[in-house]
């Protein structure tokens, strides 16, 4: 669910998991790898985390959790997750976000834990938290992970309270990105 290649001594990160790039639990896992591959090889300077397609990544995939039978299915989810966004926000060399196309959700979380945001310009390109619209709330590591990225308490509170939708200008307008 996420395809690997490197690049001039960058390793190259895509979301895969069509038609939006939701994160699943071996999307997780298969990012925590590609983080780790980096981490090690010393010929690799940094991480670009990017996708194909018109979606970023949507966030992520509800039908797993439509799966989860026990308690246990939950927390293992979670964990795994907790431990992947330590791992994007301590990531020892630089690592950057290059939004193809829709970010929403856990991939908006993800982003905001990369040293830098970079947009493609799209008019159609929309970025946000929508979730919050329907009820869902973070948990602390996400909700600090959005603090990080956003810089400021008045941009966080803005981001996750509306739950606006915005366009790659507005989106640097708020420091929600770095470049377009």
């Amino acid at each position: 669910m996420i395809n690997v290649t490197i690049e001039d001594s960058i390793l190259v990160a895509k979301f895969n998991n069509p038609p939006t790039n939701s994160i699943a639990f071996q999307t997780m896992v298969d990012l925590r790898a590609a983080m780790k591959q980096a981490a090690e090889d010393s010929s690799i300077k940094g991480i670009i985390l990017t996708a194909d397609g018109k979606f970023f990544s949507s966030g992520f995939n509800l039908p797993t959790f439509l799966k989860f039978k026990t308690r246990e299915d939950v927390l293992e989810f979670f964990n795994v997750e907790e431990e992947m966004l330590f791992e994007i926000f301590t990531f020892p060399k630089p690592m950057v976000a290059a939004v193809n196309g829709h970010m929403t959700a856990g991939g908006m979380i993800s982003a905001m834990g990369c040293d830098y945001r970079i947009v493609k310009n799209h008019p159609k390109i929309k970025l946000g938290m929508s979730e919050i619209k329907i009820g869902l709330g973070l948990t602390v590591a996400e909700m600090e992970l959005m603090r990080f990225g956003l810089d400021s308490n008045r941009i966080l509170r803005n981001v996750m309270y509306f739950g606006e939708m915005v366009d790659v200008n507005t989106a640097l307008q708020r420091q929600i990105v770095d470049e377009i």
